[in-house]
């Protein structure tokens, strides 16, 4: 909390004055007749008046300001008198009809005449705390990334798309291209209307694919996934916004801007994780103050100034030791802070002192309040709290034992806690690999692959569909060839029937694989190596002539780029996808960290979380399962609730470095591996019992994982293949 004032004297206030005297006149003569130095409050308080629509003007944190602003008095004579404007007079009545002001506070909310209270302002001149043009501009998203974007202020990467135009539109299962602007998914889409809060999320198909419906609070609840629907809104003949989904550790600030020194700023998680409102014991949503750093406190400032809103709430994004802005709202109060409703009342004091009476305000810089015996919230009843007692008492040895688990020396300090952990219960992964020559599948390497000399590897559902397609064709094919091969002349050669039948068999299994189920997620992959090129080249005598490379002579300059795959091996695998057991084992895990990790306080790592005291970053190798686990870890580590791709993309890492490091396994770790697995094979391939007493299992190891044999240095290798093994090539994955 950052404060440009000294509320050190608070009050509940007078709340004897009555709220729908609409009618008040001045006691004291026209501010035209009277300089603004020679202003005195013994003349007469300054009249503020409360121009809202009345659920806005009566809510809980304004009259909690109003009280305290109604309470500064001078030797005896208060310095402000409030009037409330009401509801049925602000739509029905002309501005000429509406009470005399001298300051006023005048905001937009749903229903509320902005024109007007223009009006009324141009009419009367009262001295305005948040500029009622400029307001006009939250109403446009468009026109407020303009001027942030102008101000300096961070806004993530986006682009507009404006209905009516001639916009070049491209959408695929990764990204959405407008105008040659390509935003990656998982991306925001926002409608341009400021008032519209239906923003959509969508999800890649890598990740499961899927959207996210953003919307306003309705009871527990502010989003809903939606698994099935995957394209965006861009045509259906209204504007957006598109940008980037920021990866915010499930946490977003909502910051509050009393004039252009004071900031408070409050985390809560974000709806884009699970959607769940967490609600404190008075019904509100669970927030954390957090402080802002100096260039965050530039930002509210900036923030404040361009659009010309003393009161002022926006919402900050911190991302990857970055802060960006993804929205302004206007006049907003914190809804459960007396400290912050203290605050504001002494800044809007200040305010209009300076601008009415600065001389008053000069000689009494603090005014005069009643001090609060106490302004910490306690609604909590009896019977919850002696509940929670209760609760805690039962838990201490569970927390005294979990303290004697982590025992450290009595001079250490923990510094951080790294985990190195397994992907989660498993199907069976699958794989069939086989030569073709088939033109169809040779084509997909020259149409989709960098170079013809190296593999294709398809993941994403674009491609995959595209080769399902190519192998339904060719099954179709065949068995057409099959049905007229009676027919066939006698003198046509022909392959051996066991290889024709070995040939369709398998590619009826990779039909059936590619064919039984949706693509969605990371839980099958084709891949395509050639193994043999033809390309043409000029002899001496300057005729042309076919020249085959294999793979083996690439090292002794085989093919160049370029050359035409005459032959390939085509493998495809899939299985090895996260159990419903699995997610259960990565979500329990995640919640045994949470308890046992953080015995001291009992959801003490949520808080940590939610004010980026605790800095928890979840990295993980490309395997689907493996992404799944992390997500499924994270689940339970934070306490959410729903889906796992909203949790994947808004909380699971990816790095190059760490990446590499997960999915590659050492030299000397793999042949350590390979030598286990030649092992496994002889004691599973065994003709004869094995007992416990004669020490035959031990008697069979190979010297370089014999622990009677093999030296610490030996078994190296392997212990460090554990730690660096990813998901590829058969090590483990983390």
């Amino acid at each position: 909390l950052d404060s440009a004032a000294d509320p050190r004297r608070r009050t509940r206030g007078d709340r004897s004055e009555s709220r729908t005297n609409t009618n008040h006149c001045r006691a004291w003569p026209a501010r035209a007749t009277m300089p603004l130095e020679k202003r005195k409050i013994e003349d007469g308080p300054i009249v503020l008046g409360i121009c809202a629509m009345k659920k806005k003007a009566s809510s809980e944190p304004m009259r909690q300001a109003v009280d305290r602003l109604r309470a500064f008095e001078v030797t005896g004579h208060k310095e402000f008198q409030v009037v409330y404007f009401d509801e049925e007079m602000i739509l029905n009545q002309p501005v000429e009809e509406w009470p005399v002001v001298d300051a006023l506070i005048a905001f937009f909310s749903t229903g509320f005449p902005l024109d007007k209270a223009i009006a009324y302002v141009s009419l009367r001149k009262p001295f305005v705390f948040n500029d009622l043009d400029k307001q006009k501009w939250l109403f446009d998203r468009r026109q407020i990334y303009k001027l942030l974007s102008e101000a300096g202020v961070p806004v993530a990467k986006h682009v507009v798309m404006n209905a009516g135009e001639a916009n070049e539109v491209e959408e695929s299962e990764d990204y959405l291209e407008v105008n040659g602007v390509r935003i990656s998914k998982p991306l925001v889409e926002k409608p341009v209307s400021g008032e519209d809060h239906n923003i959509y999320i969508y999800y890649p198909r890598s990740q499961g694919g899927g959207s996210k419906r953003l919307f306003r609070k309705v009871k527990d609840r502010s989003s809903q996934f939606y698994p099935g629907i995957h394209t965006t809104r861009v045509h259906d003949g209204n504007s957006y916004i598109y940008e980037e989904l920021l990866q915010t550790e499930g946490t977003d600030v909502k910051v509050y801007a009393i004039g252009p020194e004071y900031a408070h700023a409050e985390a809560r998680k974000s709806p884009v994780v699970d959607g769940k409102v967490k609600r404190n014991v008075r019904g509100k949503e669970e927030r954390y103050p957090v402080i802002l750093d100096a260039e965050e406190k530039v930002i509210a400032r900036k923030v404040v100034i361009t659009f010309g809103q003393t009161v002022c709430g926006f919402d900050l994004l911190r991302s990857n030791g970055k802060t960006y802005v993804c929205d302004v709202n206007g006049w907003s109060f914190v809804k459960d802070s007396h400290k912050f409703w203290s605050d504001s009342a002494n800044l809007l004091r200040q305010y209009m002192l300076e601008a009415i009476a600065p001389a008053h305000l000069r000689a009494h810089p603090e005014g005069n309040q009643l001090v609060l015996p106490d302004e910490a919230p306690a609604h909590r009843t009896k019977a919850k709290g002696d509940k929670g007692r209760r609760r805690n008492g039962r838990g201490a040895a569970e927390r005294e034992e979990a303290l004697r688990t982590f025992a450290t020396p009595p001079n250490a300090e923990l510094l951080c806690v790294v985990a190195l952990t397994r992907h989660g219960d498993r199907t069976p992964k699958e794989k069939l690999k086989f030569s073709t020559r088939e033109p169809l599948f040779l084509s997909m390497i020259t149409e989709h692959s960098a170079s013809t000399v190296e593999e294709l590897k398809i993941k994403n559902v674009k491609l995959m569909e595209e080769i399902t397609s190519r192998v339904c064709q060719v099954v179709t094919q065949l068995t057409q060839e099959r049905k007229l091969a009676p027919a066939a002349a006698a003198s046509t050669p022909a392959p051996k029937p066991e290889e024709v039948d070995d040939d369709f068999e398998k590619l009826l299994t990779v039909r059936q694989v590619l064919t039984s189920h949706p693509f969605r997620g990371i839980n099958r992959k084709v891949q395509l190596k050639p193994t043999r090129w033809e390309r043409q080249c000029s002899t001496s005598g300057g005729d042309d002539g076919a020249a085959s490379y294999s793979s083996e002579l690439r090292a002794d300059g085989g093919p160049e780029p370029g050359a035409t795959p005459t032959e390939a091996q085509f493998i495809l695998k899939w299985g090895g996808e996260l159990t419903p057991l699995g997610e259960s084992q990565a979500e329990r895990l995640g919640t045994i960290f949470r308890k046992t990790l953080y015995p001291g306080e009992f959801g003490g790592v949520l808080r940590l979380h939610a004010t980026y005291r605790h800095d928890m970053k979840i990295y993980t190798s490309e395997e689907g399962r493996v992404q799944m686990t992390a997500a499924a870890f994270a689940k339970g580590f934070l306490d959410l609730d729903g889906n796992l791709t909203p949790i994947l993309a808004s909380l699971v890492s990816k790095n190059e470095k760490v990446t590499q490091m997960l999915d590659e396994t050492p030299d000397a770790g793999r042949a350590a591996m390979e030598l286990a697995k030649v092992h496994i094979h002889k004691v599973l391939s065994l003709d004869q019992v094995i007992c416990d007493e004669c020490n035959g299992l031990n008697d069979m190891l190979p010297p370089a994982l014999s622990t009677g044999s093999a030296s610490p240095a030996a078994r190296a290798p392997a212990d460090n293949s554990q730690a660096a093994g990813g998901g590829g090539g058969g090590g483990p994955e983390k």
